[in-house]
């Protein structure tokens, strides 16, 4: 039986970390983070995908300060990173996994 193969998008954090021991064993796993899929520059979401079963989303920033402190960039770059890049790549992944059936 052919294993299940899952993509992991923030595969460097805590939590990605231990979901990953998790499935390990039973999931051939693509593991993108901050070096090889990096979401603050729109060009990430060019990335070739590769052909997976499931999609686990762990990225995001997270500046700690208190909201009247961020700069106009500082809330920017959080858009852009936490929503707007994240949602232009699935956008542009929906079409093969709906293909696949897969939702």
């Amino acid at each position: 039986m052919n294993k299940k193969t899952v993509l992991i998008i923030g595969s460097n954090s805590d939590i990605a970390k231990q979901t990953i021991k998790l499935i390990k064993p039973k999931y051939n796993l693509i593991k993108l983070n901050s070096k090889n899929f990096d979401l603050s520059e729109k060009n990430s979401i060019d990335f070739k995908v590769k052909d997976f079963d499931h999609l686990i989303f762990f990225s995001a920033i997270n500046k700690i300060a208190d909201f009247h402190k961020y700069t106009n960039q500082d809330i920017l770059n959080h858009y852009n990173i936490n929503f707007i890049n994240i949602s232009l790549f699935l956008k542009k992944i929906i079409p093969n996994l709906l293909k696949k059936k897969i939702y």
